[in-house]
């Protein structure tokens, strides 16, 4: 509710980029919660462990790691859809069996029918075009 709230309050740049201004949000939440569970706490019986651990610092730190590897996931999944759209199967196919099944230029090389300079050149040609694509995608409004 609160996102929802702020996205109609908000300017149209993010000046802390787009990932700190929901960092901030998500923190402000976060801290709102726990003041209020504070503040209710003589009213309820019985905090479960998962409550109280809610409120360590190490459970904030763990909610923003969560929210910013999903947040470069789905920045991930929608530059690759794209990406993948534009340029050949096999350029793509090289570059996914060597960033992803992490094997070497030489064992694409060989499943592809491709030399391993061309696997090599591929992975370089996508990442760069995935690079320019999520910083794209972060700065779009």
């Amino acid at each position: 509710m609160r996102i929802a709230r702020q996205i109609r309050r908000r300017s149209p740049e993010f000046p802390l980029g787009f990932r700190g201004w929901l960092r901030a949000i998500v923190h402000g939440a976060w801290c709102d919660w726990v003041e209020h569970s504070r503040t209710h706490r003589r009213e309820v019986s019985g905090l479960t462990n998962s409550c109280e651990r809610l409120q360590q610092v190490e459970a904030r730190e763990d909610l923003l790691k969560r929210i910013d590897s999903r947040y470069d996931r789905e920045l991930y999944d929608i530059a690759a859809r794209r990406i993948r759209r534009s340029i050949e199967p096999q350029t793509w196919l090289a570059f996914q069996l060597q960033a992803v099944e992490l094997l070497t230029p030489s064992e694409v090389g060989e499943r592809l029918g491709i030399k391993p300079a061309s696997a090599i050149a591929a992975r370089y040609r996508v990442t760069k075009l995935m690079r320019d694509e999520i910083a794209g995608l972060e700065k779009a409004p």
